[in-house]
């Protein structure tokens, strides 16, 4: 099958960032981030000396929102772009973390906590949920607002696949991203316990969807529910892991490392 890239005009929160601050720069051999308030404003490959920027202006790679209902409940909606979300950060020179509804302090509905991470030639992004209400909290649509501004490509493997993005017309490495298949050991206990692999459901213009529960107009149909606060499953934890690869063979033996690629060679799409 020929590749058919994908130029997807995602969309995203218009926030407008502003200068960025020495502290909130994070390096490894591989990578150079810069961070705002809700994530990866800048995102180069080290040593690029083109400095190709992949994250879109007034964007930010970290972005998220949620649809969610409690019990048989309405539809709510969470959105990191939200003033009303309690936010705080934390970080040093290879991770930084981010917390909307941090609990106890809050009376929100839904807690978020964001880790980017550099751990040897990878990125890894832990999106990590927890239901702070009595009730089962039901999740509906899980979206990746848009944030990377090359071409974005699919890799195929059976029923799954995988997104990576390459500059168009150019031969620098891609940028693949991938569901991690086993917690990592920097997270903690709590994060390890409510670990489950992500899978990309679907895409459109406004991003990557793990969860779509409104495929169909006017239904909610969800197979994720948190369990109520303080209860064994009231938390859910993703983590996906970025990396440079160059061309399909290393696409190819980066899936395999990770446990993705099944007998079938996959294909790009």
């Amino acid at each position: 099958m020929t590749s058919r890239p994908l130029v997807i005009a995602l969309c995203c929160n218009a926030l407008v960032w502003p200068a960025f601050p020495a502290g909130r720069i994070a390096e490894s051999e591989q990578f150079r981030l810069v961070f705002d308030g809700a994530g990866i404003a800048s995102l180069t490959r080290a040593g690029d000396r083109a400095g190709v920027e992949y994250i879109s202006p007034g964007r930010a790679l970290g972005s998220l929102l949620i649809r969610y209902r409690l019990g048989s409940g309405e539809v709510r909606r969470f959105s990191t772009a939200d003033p009303a979300n309690q936010r705080s950060e934390s970080g040093n020179s290879r991770e930084r973390v981010i917390v909307y509804n941090e609990s106890p302090r809050s009376d929100a509905d839904l807690e978020l906590a964001e880790r980017f991470r550099l751990e040897g030639d990878a990125l890894y992004w832990t999106v990590d949920l927890r239901n702070l209400t009595s009730k089962p909290l039901e999740l509906g649509d899980v979206l990746l607002p848009g944030a990377i501004a090359h071409v974005m490509e699919r890799f195929m493997v059976g029923h799954e696949w995988y997104p990576y993005w390459r500059q168009a017309g150019a031969s620098a490495p891609y940028l693949l991203m991938m569901p991690v298949t086993h917690c990592p050991p920097f997270e903690p206990a709590g994060a390890e316990r409510g670990f489950a692999p992500a899978r990309f459901e679907s895409f459109n213009a406004a991003g990557l969807f793990l969860h779509s529960a409104f495929a169909m107009p006017g239904k909610f149909s969800s197979s994720v529910t948190l369990a109520p606060k303080s209860s064994p499953g009231d938390r859910l934890t993703y983590v996906f892991t970025f990396r440079w690869v160059d061309g399909l063979a290393a696409l190819q033996k980066a899936l395999s490392a990770e446990g993705l690629l099944s007998d079938a060679n996959g294909i790009p799409e």
